[in-house]
């Protein structure tokens, strides 16, 4: 099965992985106003959140 995901959150990635890990063919796709090479590419932790 061909799935098309709209989302590069880490819900999105997660969703993908066990998407795949089940056996279909996924394709996650990210759209951002600017490169994607000024974003980090790991699970921050906000800092509200370490409170």
């Amino acid at each position: 099965m061909k799935i098309i995901m709209i989302s590069g959150s880490i819900g999105g990635l997660s969703a993908g992985i066990a998407l795949h890990c089940k056996g279909c063919d996924v394709e996650i796709y990210e759209r951002s106003a600017s490169r994607m090479q000024d974003r980090g590419a790991e699970p921050v932790i906000q800092p509200d959140m370490m409170d």
